[in-house]
């Protein structure tokens, strides 16, 4: 009788654990699919019908491309049916602010879009605001702002007591002005002044034209002061005080939106297609008792962006 190969023996039996964790896996993977396909997991399934989205807009604008991405899918999702934008923020840079706007109202051309403000909604916050065509904000809500900033920091005493000189050479007298190592000449505060007060005109613009006011009136309610949502109310700067439910009443109300219609928030760094995969993966290895979330891949991703140019910006907090 022929001697059986120890190391044939030893590749066999690899083989059939192998075999053995891949059927596990397989069955697992059956019992994941039949269990999202009968899941109410709205990330899933709701993506998928019908339904009001919403989307939040936080922090400092500074026209992230990520948010402009999703506001892009929702406007051509055929299962959208309306949008409800959530804005806390201080604003952000003035360039940024008009890309979330000019978006937005890309949105807001295909489909009924109601903005709904929280804690704060100034300057570039408002801005973005605009872009609704019903604007719901709390009675202790802080908005307004409007208007434009620049500033800068001269540090030229300070280099002096430090025995520090700085030369430059320019191609011409504004080049770089304001700086930082001088005090600025009249020529460079009227220059910078005029680019302050284009985007200023722009800014009362927007407000005037969705807000159904004179120009005269919004030049009164634009010098830079805040509101209270019960103030700006009282200003024509929004249409209602409340939340959400006021948000929904009037899409149903006004656009014909069933009042039945499901709410979904669709997140800000993910599409619906890609809302599947941590959504599937999650159920898959949750049966491993592995937690997703506590990965990378899984977290919401942060964009640090600058803040460089003309700010429409109220006190941030860092």
């Amino acid at each position: 009788m022929a001697s059986i190969d120890p190391g044939f023996m030893a590749e066999r039996k690899s083989i059939r654990r192998r075999l053995s964790l891949w059927r596990i896996f397989s069955f697992i993977l059956l019992l994941a699919i039949i269990s999202i396909f009968f899941t109410k997991d709205k990330n899933f399934q709701n993506i998928y019908n019908n339904h009001i989205a919403t989307i939040e807009i936080n922090g400092l604008i500074t026209g992230n491309k990520e948010i402009i991405a999703v506001l892009k899918e929702m406007r051509e999702s055929k299962n959208v049916t309306a949008v409800i934008v959530y804005i806390d923020s201080p604003g952000g840079t003035t360039v940024g602010s008009e890309i979330l706007y000019d978006e937005l109202r890309k949105l807001g051309e295909e489909k009924p879009l109601v903005a709904v403000m929280g804690t704060i909604a100034t300057s570039g916050g408002y801005i973005a605001a605009l872009s609704a065509d019903y604007i719901v904000a709390r009675g202790n809500t802080v908005t307004g702002s409007i208007g434009v900033l620049l500033q800068w920091v001269r540090i030229d005493e300070g280099l002096k007591k430090l025995g520090i000189e700085v030369n430059a050479l320019k191609s011409g007298a504004l080049k770089a002005e304001p700086d930082f190592i001088g005090p600025a000449s009249v020529k460079t505060l009227q220059v910078t002044q005029s680019l302050i007060d284009d985007s200023y005109n722009w800014f009362i613009k927007l407000v005037s034209e969705r807000r159904k006011m004179s120009i005269e009136k919004v030049r009164k309610l634009s010098d830079g002061r805040v509101y209270t949502g019960r103030q700006a109310l009282n200003n024509g700067l929004i249409d209602i005080l409340g939340g959400e439910e006021e948000a929904i009443n009037w899409l149903v109300n006004s656009n014909g939106v069933s009042k039945d219609m499901i709410v979904l928030e669709w997140d800000d760094y993910l599409d619906k297609d890609i809302k599947i995969i941590p959504s599937f993966a999650s159920k898959v290895f949750g049966l491993f008792g592995i937690e997703l979330k506590n990965y990378g891949i899984f977290q919401n991703r942060i964009t640090e962006e600058g803040l460089d140019g003309l700010l429409s910006l109220w006190h941030p907090v860092n």
